[in-house]
């Protein structure tokens, strides 16, 4: 997925020294292996069929974005965003009460 500068922690969660941009990847779930950690940017997931967002970073310094997805629900997203939160475009028809209620977000909410 050409994600670099990368660094897996003794909990085995991975931090990213730069942005992740996994747009398009035709992804449903990620592995129950992969949980990332803390993103030192964006982290963009934009346009897959996630059905979930476990495995995503539970913190992310930039944005994030998982607009166009199969998404129900936010659970697994981030517990803490620095940047602005896109979650518009999935099924779950989400409110920016809720997205306040899964995660801190610094930016501003599209849902």
């Amino acid at each position: 997925m050409e994600i670099k500068n990368w660094t897996i922690n003794d909990d085995y969660t991975i931090d990213v020294n730069k942005y992740v941009n996994l747009n398009g990847q035709n992804l449903y779930n990620f592995p129950s292996f992969i949980q990332f950690g803390h993103i030192k940017s964006t982290f963009l997931l934009i346009d897959n069929f996630m059905t979930s967002l476990k495995g995503c970073p539970y913190y992310v310094e930039g944005s994030f974005d998982c607009s166009g997805n199969e998404l129900k629900t936010l659970e697994g997203a981030p517990i803490k965003v620095k940047g602005d939160f896109y979650c518009h475009s999935n099924p779950g028809n989400f409110a920016k009460e809720y997205v306040m209620t899964i995660s801190r977000v610094g930016g501003y909410i599209f849902v």
